[in-house]
């Protein structure tokens, strides 16, 4: 149980770090230097820099004290704590390891937006696959929907993230930077849904064989996974006989096969996509 939780802190901090560094790469070498606030508070805090010269990172962490303030008061101390950790450790490394060390790229402009973006993604969604947010939009999110689960969130984010993007026209003084702006937003947001939703997708298989309790007891038992039973009738033949339904990883697939077809090489089943699986083995609620 020990080891299981040391290799779970410590796939926890390989994720932290390294998508940290690549959302710091994409905002240092990329975003901030194309003049283009991709909204949020990151838009904000590349805004900021650009006015004040005062460091990305620092900046985004002081717009977030309030948000990390709400998080512990209406999502629980372990929801803060985890928000606070990703939030500090993400700008930290923006601004002590990437800033200092990475290259600014200043060719194309647009090359740059979309170079940007697509870090900050692939970044972003490592350290949100962890279950909680760098602060900011995603935060904002976490509360509302707690609090309204009923409000359109995507819509009162999309407004927020469009008027910080609109600001960006007055400071950069080019309407460029919100065309850019909205660009980088579309893609950043895009690559991270493309990746939880890869991440969290797994499958729900239906058996349906007169082998199914053996094979029920091998899926649980050789597979660890949890398996119910459904009453099903045979609308031809009238007989009565159990269905399973269990869900699987992705990767278990094979050796489902193989346990289905050692005790019943005819049986019947089924596989489906699901798009997020909670509970049991699989994301926590």
């Amino acid at each position: 149980m020990e080891k299981d939780r040391g290799a779970s802190i410590f796939k926890y901090a390989i994720l932290l770090v390294l998508g940290s560094i690549i959302n710091g790469i994409g905002l240092i070498t990329f975003t901030s230097n194309a003049n283009v606030a991709p909204g949020g508070f990151t838009g904000l805090a590349i805004i900021g820099n650009y006015i004040w010269k005062l460091p990305i990172g620092t900046l985004i962490i002081i717009l977030n004290i309030p948000i990390i303030i709400l998080c512990y008061i209406f999502m629980g101390p372990k929801f803060g704590t985890k928000n606070f950790v990703n939030l500090l450790v993400n700008n930290l490394i923006i601004d002590l390891v990437v800033e200092p060390i990475v290259p600014v790229y200043t060719g194309d402009r647009l090359m740059g937006t979309l170079f940007g973006a697509v870090l900050s993604g692939i970044g972003l969604g490592l350290i949100y696959i962890l279950g909680a947010p760098t602060g900011g939009s995603g935060a904002v999110s976490y509360l509302i929907r707690r609090k309204m689960p009923h409000l359109p969130i995507g819509n009162i984010l999309m407004i927020m993230d469009c008027t910080i993007v609109l600001v960006s026209i007055f400071v950069y003084k080019d309407i460029d930077a919100a065309m850019y702006g909205i660009i980088s937003l579309y893609v950043t947001v895009f690559i991270m849904n493309q990746m939880m939703t890869k991440v969290e997708r797994n499958n729900m298989v239906t058996i349906i064989s007169d082998k199914n309790p053996e094979i029920a007891d091998s899926i649980m038992s050789k597979m660890n996974r949890g398996v119910t039973f459904l009453k099903g009738e045979g609308a031809y033949t009238g007989n009565q006989t159990k269905v399973i339904i269990t869900a699987i990883k992705p990767q278990q697939y094979g050796q489902l096969k193989e346990i289905i077809e050692e005790h019943d090489k005819d049986a019947f089943y089924t596989v489906s996509d699901l798009q997020k699986t909670i509970g049991s083995n699989f994301r926590p609620v």
